[in-house]
């Protein structure tokens, strides 16, 4: 019982973990605007990001154990996956799924597509079952993300493609960020190594020398970038991954959808944005995914005996 009761605990921290990372990641867009406004490009903004993320890991592998940063060469396509095809990729065809579809909430709800990518995958690579629960929890999840995203989009048919390859990209970080963890590597080595290339990735697909000269140019953007780093990437990554040991990648990526719900909150306190019925209902819609993947329902059958569900 001991036994049970301590994965019952570790189970509930990993659910925290990735809920905390979702809540951090939720504020991409107060930094983005901000850093928009300044004059730097999406893909510029992902390289520097990237970069002050690497920083920071980098001086706390060396601090905490330079052995963190040993990495075997033929496991080394785990990282490129959760960097590069994940990460830069995910936010790049993220940032042209808004440009096509001329439409924030049509590229949110592809988005949110992930968690059938990740569901997919899992059931396929790690054996993962699909069950009539995690279909339940799935379909409240889009109904959710639709509703919070406003219930009307336009879409065109590249805006579409891209779109869902932004799910699928989305969804990759929870597959090789599996992989990493079966592996027993480390969550801060995975974390360093996945924004390395991620910053290598993106250093050829924006004028990187351009923003480095106007990051340095103000103090100001060098902390602003450092806090972006540490606050908005580092944390949540290592949090997430971190969570990942416990919590299976089709239910983690669930969980996270919690994070459009946390952005319509900033958007109504900060930006003074409208919030509707719909919104709302968007909100219960997820919590009660997320609910029905956690819970477990007892139910005492004829021989007075629990089964759970």
């Amino acid at each position: 019982m001991r036994i049970k009761q301590g994965d019952k605990m570790k189970k509930s921290a990993s659910i925290a973990m990735i809920s905390a990372a979702a809540v951090l990641w939720a504020m991409i867009g107060l930094y983005t605007d901000v850093f928009g406004k300044m004059g730097y490009t999406n893909m510029q903004i992902i390289f520097l990001r990237s970069a002050a993320t690497v920083i920071f890991m980098g001086i706390f592998l060396f601090i905490k154990d330079k052995k963190l940063f040993t990495v075997k060469l033929k496991d080394m396509w785990i990282f490129i996956g959760m960097g590069f095809l994940s990460f830069c990729m995910f936010n790049f065809l993220y940032f042209s799924s808004i440009k096509l579809n001329n439409s924030l909430s049509m590229a949110c709800i592809l988005m949110y597509t992930a968690p059938i990518f990740v569901m997919l995958f899992s059931a396929v690579l790690f054996k993962e079952k699909i069950t009539v629960k995690k279909m339940t929890a799935l379909v409240l999840t889009l109904l959710g993300c639709i509703f919070v995203s406003g219930g009307n989009a336009s879409m065109t048919p590249l805006g579409l493609a891209a779109g869902l390859a932004t799910g699928l990209g989305y969804s990759l970080y929870s597959i090789f960020g599996t992989y990493a963890i079966n592996k027993k590597y480390s969550t801060y080595t995975a974390t360093f190594y996945a924004f390395l290339f991620s910053m290598i990735g993106s250093f050829f697909m924006c004028d990187a020398p351009g923003a480095v000269k106007m990051c340095i140019a103000k103090p100001n953007n060098i902390f602003l970038f450092l806090s972006f780093g540490i606050v908005n990437t580092a944390l949540p990554y290592m949090l997430y991954t971190k969570g990942l040991e416990k919590i299976e990648a089709s239910k983690a990526v669930i969980i996270c959808c919690i994070e459009p719900v946390v952005a319509t909150i900033f958007s109504v306190v900060i930006f003074k944005q409208d919030f509707g019925i719909l919104s709302f209902l968007g909100m219960i819609s997820i919590f009660a995914a997320i609910a029905m993947l956690n819970i477990k329902i007892k139910i005492r059958t004829f021989n007075k005996q629990n089964v759970n569900i």
